[in-house]
């Protein structure tokens, strides 16, 4: 049985099929409200998966989401202490962001169900039971891939939709099953 925090910024965003997949496997999730959430609560830590969910926002919207700094800070501190991480859409920008990679606007939306295309690495990684399945895509913005990560997934519209850096971090640009929309 494994802890896993999830950070959400949303109210109605949750981890969908993941929080399934982890209830089966026995495992204990802990949601935290990233507006009002406490980023130096040991339990982010100290859990076995920190998740960091998505949100119609950008990564470095500071000044309109001032608690995007402190999770940012949490993010490092964990990354920083090998301990695994999990972002999916806005939380792999904010991983992104946290390993120095740029977070910009695309310039276009990509919005609507369509298959990841995977890298080599891809398909040798746990995202190689998304080959051929679409997915739901609803971003504004891409991020670079960061120094020393490996890319595993693109589409038509962004270089990165997916990296991994070790064995504990993995980003992944595109929405679960409940969430709705992603900046």
């Amino acid at each position: 049985m494994a802890t896993v925090a999830a950070v959400r910024h949303v109210a109605f965003e949750d981890l969908g099929i993941l929080e399934t997949l982890f209830a089966k496997r026995g495992d204990t999730v802990v949601y935290f409200d990233a507006p009002v959430a406490n980023f130096t609560d040991s339990a982010l830590q100290e859990a076995d998966l920190l998740v960091v969910l998505g949100a119609p926002i950008g990564a470095f919207d500071d000044a309109l989401y001032p608690f995007l700094s402190a999770e940012a800070e949490c993010i490092r501190r964990r990354v920083a202490s090998d301990k695994a991480v999990l972002g999916i859409c806005l939380g792999a920008q904010l991983i992104a962001r946290v390993l120095g990679a740029q977070v910009n606007p695309m310039g276009v939306k990509e919005i609507g169900f369509k298959p990841l295309e995977l890298t080599n690495e891809g398909k040798q990684s746990p995202l190689r039971h998304l080959a051929g399945v679409p997915v739901l895509h609803w971003h504004g913005d891409c991020f670079g891939l960061p120094q020393g990560a490996t890319s595993l997934a693109y589409t038509n519209v962004s270089h990165e939709r997916g990296f991994s850096l070790g064995g504990k971090l993995l980003s992944l640009e595109l929405s679960m099953e409940s969430e709705i929309y992603c900046e």
